[in-house]
């Protein structure tokens, strides 16, 4: 009887263990070229799912809501995290930073499709068919033709390692921090 005890507490605790890692870490897949060349298709991440604003610096590669949209539930935010259709990218300024995009990184107006810069400075997010409006301001113009974005307090810019893909903060953005889902801790595959 005692031996049963013994492995009995051993299990559980095995399995406790293991599901307070799982609330702490996570593993996604990384899916599409976005990323190019420090990740590839294929590969998989350990990401850190909680502490991230304790965590979150410059120059992280991050997990992120699509657009930057803020999930509406804790539920939904595992569902971006575990369905796929979470976006990977590096995140290159905080709040009170400054974000230049050179002339040769901007987009075409073409591929601005996601997001529209309002009269009254606010920018105005269509992703799947729900509204967002942030308010924040349109980028300035640089001296050299680029764009200076200004981050504001609370906010973060995201930027894909391989620039010719176009589903980062030059289309959409600066992104609130909140729809930050995870930081990559290493490359396990």
């Amino acid at each position: 009887m005692g031996i049963a005890i013994i492995m009995i507490s051993l299990l559980l605790g095995v399995f406790l263990a293991i599901f307070g890692l799982y609330q702490v870490f996570c593993i996604v897949t990384v899916d599409g070229y976005s990323m190019q060349p420090t990740l590839e298709p294929g590969d998989r991440l350990l990401v850190l799912r909680r502490f991230i604003k304790r965590f979150l610096r410059k120059q992280q590669i991050v997990v992120l809501t699509p657009y930057g949209v803020l999930p509406a539930t804790r539920a939904e935010a595992s569902r971006f995290l575990f369905s796929g259709q979470a976006f990977i990218k590096r995140l290159t300024a905080l709040g009170n930073d400054t974000q230049d995009i050179s002339p040769e990184d901007m987009l075409g107006e073409d591929q601005i499709g996601t997001s529209t810069w309002l009269d009254d400075g606010q920018l105005y997010i269509m992703p799947e068919n729900r509204e967002y409006k942030y308010p924040l301001k349109p980028p300035a113009r640089t001296s050299a033709g680029g764009y200076c974005y200004h981050i504001p307090t609370g906010y973060g810019f995201v930027l894909s390692d391989n620039r010719a893909a176009i589903s980062d903060s030059r289309a959409f953005g600066p992104i609130p921090i909140e729809s930050v889902l995870g930081i990559v801790i290493g490359k396990l595959s």
